[in-house]
């Protein structure tokens, strides 16, 4: 029979050990060296580590092998990441999600493990052979041991610890170049060939006839529906718009061309670009029938977000009208967390306009650009074309928000 708590001494022994020690990855070391090794039916002790927004990683352990990554949106782990709080598990086949690392575990324990700032560093995890093994008191005793090491002010661990009321500084900061389309073919250095799209700059007596054609292939003209201008009758009146809109630095048009036709068969933008704060937006996205729900579609947004990010921008931004909701899905399924809903924004072709708002930041652009590549890798479709794995599912464990009007994920994207 286990003991309703954990001995006292061996509490103790671990704090006296790690007195005066600042390092995280040393501390995780100790104490899952020392739990491992004192607690009779303590089966697997580890840490997880926070490596990416919405990602864990696993750090120092005692046990068998344990699983390499677990989203904040799978498992025990990823509960107790999710949720910020304390998991007591005691049959873990009954948990939703669960992700069985090892055959043996019958009952688990995750505590999550906070710094002085109160940013989630970890997770404790702990697993027992036995079912129902932990109890209340062994998760007080231990998240009153990882406060006293890793929350306890005084450990040093952040510097400007006391400064960050004001914002986290952002050492070594220097602002990202422009697009410039006088120096784009350099600037850019092949980033916007794609396999199945290119980017290029939008230019009227280049692309406008193309566009028209395949604009026109929507014959409702619904496109154009959240867009502030269009539809337009003719080539000529869509030439129009082009010069008179187009060839400003801000916003910074593209056209995606087809690689297989060469022929321009949508438009995209950067806008509200702003280099001193590091934020640039995407928008006046208009994909014609053709380009819609492809993987050229996808390639295009991830080769402007790729190039903004490579560039050094730390924000990069999706606006859309709040009604759009094909739109509110796209930002999502790329990795755009919700960041609300700004009511009134604008007046539009006559009629109120809300604006929902979705971001990534550049701390999440390792994890989105991981997901990008491996969605558009050609081993993740078969033979007729079909996606095995959607980017939706990639993408969905970086969010930091998500739409709350989107009920469901869109498994087929």
């Amino acid at each position: 029979m286990n003991s309703p708590e954990l001995d006292h001494n061996v509490i103790e022994k671990i704090a006296s050990i790690c007195a005066g020690e600042d390092d995280a990855v040393t501390l995780m070391a100790v104490i899952a060296a020392e739990l491992y090794q004192s607690v009779d039916g303590f089966d697997w002790v580890g840490f997880y580590r926070v490596a990416m927004p919405g990602m864990l990683k696993l750090g120092p352990y005692q046990g068998g092998h344990g699983c390499l990554l677990i989203p904040f949106d799978k498992g025990v782990c990823g509960a107790a990441a999710r949720y910020r709080q304390t998991q007591i598990v005691d049959d873990v086949s009954q948990f939703d999600g669960h992700i069985a690392c090892s055959a043996s575990t019958q009952s688990e324990l995750v505590i999550p493990v906070f710094d002085r700032d109160d940013n989630l560093l970890a997770v404790l995890d702990i697993d027992s052979d036995q079912p129902g093994f932990f109890t209340r008191q062994h998760a007080t005793q231990l998240e009153d041991l990882l406060t006293r090491l890793f929350f306890c002010p005084g450990r040093g661990k952040t510097d400007f610890a006391s400064d960050t009321k004001r914002g986290a500084p952002v050492p070594n900061w220097t602002a990202p170049v422009s697009p410039d389309k006088a120096v784009w073919p350099d600037q850019f250095q092949g980033q916007m060939q794609g396999q199945h799209v290119r980017l290029e700059p939008l230019v009227a007596a280049d692309h406008c006839d193309d566009l028209f054609a395949a604009f026109a292939a929507d014959s409702e003209n619904r496109i154009w529906d959240y867009l502030p201008y269009g539809p337009f009758a003719s080539a000529a009146d869509l030439a129009s718009w082009m010069a008179n809109t187009c060839s400003a630095a801000d916003p910074y048009f593209f056209a995606i061309i087809d690689q297989a036709s060469n022929r321009a068969i949508g438009v995209a933008s950067y806008l509200r670009i702003n280099p001193q704060s590091g934020s640039i937006e995407v928008g006046h996205i208009n994909f014609a029938p053709v380009l819609q729900g492809t993987i050229g579609a996808t390639e295009a947004m991830y080769m402007m977000m790729r190039w903004a990010f490579d560039a050094g921008y730390r924000r990069y931004e999706w606006k859309c009208n709040a009604l759009n909701m094909k739109s509110r899905r796209a930002a999502q399924r790329l990795g755009l967390s919700y960041e609300g809903v700004f009511r009134q924004a604008t007046v539009s072709k006559g009629r109120n306009r809300d604006t929902a708002w979705f971001a990534a930041i550049d701390a999440e652009w390792p994890a989105l650009q991981a997901a990008f590549e491996a969605w558009l890798h050609p081993g993740n479709f078969d033979v007729a074309g079909q996606q095995k794995q959607s980017l939706s599912a990639m993408t969905a464990g970086i969010l930091a928000l998500r739409d709350p009007v989107l009920r469901k994920p869109v498994l087929g994207g």
